[in-house]
Formats: structure tokens, C-alpha cells, sequence
């Protein structure tokens, strides 16, 4: 997680440089973490590289973001955590066996006196740092929950730093890692892919804070497995949930995207000389250099890619126009095992010989044939 990137138009911002950069948010990580088996992905991540500036204004543009309704709401939603010191969310704490309440005590980095910007974001890491050394020694004055949390990670061979909406409890010396979500529990069921995200996000703090440990010579198990995320109960507001979570999946995962954050040097030697395009220039330029890029780079893409990534729409039109079978998804490619292309698919579905390893996958296709051919007949005038 440390050093500059080979080459420097791949690493952090230069001064110089038009290539339009994003600030780094756990959103950002949380969306990268899908495409881990992606180089371009990976170096667009190294390099900061915002993607969505790049498309926009062309045919592949992505979407038009978050819903401000929902981000209203959420912020809504954190104030009503806060209220009271935070009563409701430590009792809930408490039923979970996460706190203790004689001992309860609330670390507020927001209010520390510091400038704006980045240089109020170091001395809130610096803060945190501090509050986390002492949940990892157990000591007298160690936080239940901190509020306002920074942490600092090495991305493309510079510091970024993480402002966390969630909150971390801290009991006996382990730490959870708490994310607040407005979507509602309704009846002790809520929206799967929306909890799934919530998991992704608490699995990279979890992931940002391991790291921050290790660095400072602590036990990164003193970050639990185990993070709660905060709903509101039913569709109003006022009452908060705690839903239990293994995020164990979620941590290796985040901890593998951290070890991508820098462009492999065989990847950086194919695209040495190269760069991402500039934000100035044409639509049909931009997406130009973009497509060499992912030439040079590889891409891997898969039909979620569209939920999370800017360049999904070329990537997907690029393998369809390769014939690649990812365009189908992991299960489909799976199995078409040993196959390569949508082209030598429908050779072999209609009898050509396969080859030892597509043999299982040629197998399954004849029989699939004769099946839709036993359907047509029977479904015949």
C-alpha cells in the first residue's frame, strides 16, 4: 500500500495534468471493489481517474447519480441518531452486548478545532488514529463511539483520506464497524441489494481500519468480523434497528482492492508513454483513447458491471462485438466452460467436434439442442 506508481500519469494528480480526478470516498472504493479482476478498473482507481467525466457527454455516459431525495433522507436519518447524545443508537448497542453503559463515552472529531478541507481531514485522522490505539490497548478512555472518523490510506502513491458516515463501538477491545442507511426494515425484511451495499461500505472501513492498525503496529483483529448496520424501523424515521452482519466476505475483499490500488508494473509497461484522456478533448477522442486504453490494459466485464461501473456501457459493447461470453454473466460463462467465443458456442451447438477442454461444454449444448428441438415439435400445429 505504499510507493508512487511507475508511471506518474497513473499515480497521484500532477498539477499539469487534465486528466479529471475524483476525491476518493468509500462509495468510490466500495464501486471499485466490484471490478477487482479488471486492470483498467484498477488503474483508473490508482490514478483517481473519474470516469464518469470522461463519459459524459458521450453515448456511453453513465447514469445521473444518487437521488438527492435519498441523500436528504439520509442525512435526516443520522441527525435523528445523534439526538440526545446518541441514546437511542447506544441502547440498542447495549441490547446487542456491543456496550457498556456505565462506561458509554462519544469521541466527537467533528468538533475539534481544525481548517477545511484536507488539512482538517488530516487532523481528524490523526484524532482517530489516536481513539483507535486506545480501543486496541484497551485503555481507561477508549471511545464507544466515535463520531466523525478519518481514515487515512496509500492510493496511487498518496494519501487519501475517508470520512466515515458509519460509526465505530468499541467493547472489551474489539471494534464494529456501524453503517447508517435510510432504507427501511419493514416487517424484519429489507431491500437485499441495498443491505448488500451497506456490507460493501462497512466491509472497506473495516478494511481502512485494519490497515491503520497494522501501520501503527496494532492487531488488526482487534476489528471484528462482525458490523452492525443501522435502519430506520418501518418507513418512518424515528425509530432505529440493528442489524447484525459477517462482514468477513467484505473485509478480504476491500483488503484485496487496497493491495490493486496501484498498477502492477507489467500493466504499467504496456501502457508506458500513455495516459488517460484529457477532460478537454472531444467526445469521439475521449472514447478513442479510452478503448486503446482497455486494449492495452484488459477489461473483464460481466452484466453487473453496469450497476457500478462508468465505463460499463463500451466495455459492454466491446465484448459483445469480440463475442465474449462474459456478456452473460458469471453462470452462463461458467458453464460454457473452455469456451471462448459466442461464435465457437454456436459451432459446437450445432455438432462440431470439441476440442478435450470444451468437450463437458459441447456435451451439455447437444443436449440443450435436442431438448428445444423435442419442444418445437410439441409445440407444433
Amino acid at each position: 500500500m505504499s510507493g508512487d506508481a511507475p508511471d506518474a500519469r497513473l499515480g497521484p494528480p500532477a498539477e499539469t495534468d487534465h486528466v479529471p480526478r475524483h476525491s476518493l470516498t468509500v462509495s468510490v472504493l466500495a464501486a471499485a471493489a466490484e471490478h477487482t479482476d479488471c486492470t483498467f478498473s484498477n488503474l483508473a482507481l490508482a490514478g483517481r481517474v473519474d470516469l464518469e467525466k470522461l463519459f459524459g457527454g458521450t453515448r456511453y455516459e453513465p447514469g445521473t447519480g444518487a437521488d438527492p431525495l435519498a441523500i436528504k433522507r439520509g442525512r435526516l436519518f443520522e441527525e435523528i441518531l445523534k439526538k440526545d447524545d446518541y441514546a437511542e443508537l447506544l441502547n440498542l448497542l447495549y441490547e446487542h452486548g456491543v456496550a457498556i453503559e456505565t462506561e458509554a463515552r462519544i469521541a466527537r472529531l467533528r468538533d475539534l478545532p481544525a481548517p477545511a478541507g484536507r488539512s482538517g481531514l488530516e487532523v481528524r485522522a490523526e484524532a482517530t488514529r489516536l481513539e483507535l490505539v486506545k480501543i486496541a490497548r484497551r485503555a481507561w478512555d477508549a471511545p464507544t463511539l466515535i463520531d466523525g472518523a478519518v481514515i487515512r490510506a496509500r492510493i496511487g502513491g498518496a494519501d487519501a483520506y475517508f470520512e466515515a458516515d458509519g460509526l465505530a463501538a468499541a467493547s472489551n477491545g474489539a471494534l464494529h464497524v456501524l453503517e447508517a442507511k435510510s432504507f427501511p426494515l419493514i416487517d424484519g425484511r429489507c431491500d437485499p441489494i441495498k443491505l448488500g451495499a451497506a456490507c460493501a461500505q462497512a466491509g472497506l472501513y473495516a478494511a481502512l481500519v485494519r490497515a491503520q492498525l497494522i501501520e501503527d503496529h496494532l492487531p488488526a483483529e482487534t476489528v471484528s468480523d462482525s458490523g452492525f448496520i443501522v435502519l430506520p424501523k418501518n418507513t418512518r424515521l424515528g425509530r432505529a434497528v440493528l442489524l447484525r452482519q459477517n462482514l468477513s466476505y467484505h473485509i478480504r475483499r476491500a483488503a484485496r482492492l487496497l493491495e490493486l490500488a496501484h498498477p502492477d508494473e507489467a500493466a504499467v509497461k504496456r501502457l508506458a508513454g500513455r495516459s488517460f484522456p484529457a477532460d478537454g478533448t472531444g467526445a469521439a477522442e475521449r472514447i478513442a483513447g479510452l478503448s486503446h486504453l482497455m486494449d492495452e490494459a484488459g477489461t473483464h466485464y460481466r452484466p453487473e458491471c453496469l450497476e457500478h461501473c462508468a465505463a460499463a456501457k463500451l466495455c459492454r459493447e466491446r465484448a459483445y462485438k469480440a463475442g465474449r461470453l462474459g456478456i452473460l454473466g458469471d453462470q452462463a460463462s461458467r458453464e460454457a466452460s473452455g469456451v471462448e467465443s459466442f461464435a465457437r458456442l454456436l459451432e459446437l451447438a450445432a455438432g462440431a467436434d470439441p476440442s478435450e477442454h470444451e468437450r463437458q461444454s459441447a456435451l451439455e449444448l447437444t443436449r440443450a439442442r435436442k431438448l428445444y428441438r423435442r419442444a418445437l415439435k410439441g409445440a407444433g400445429p
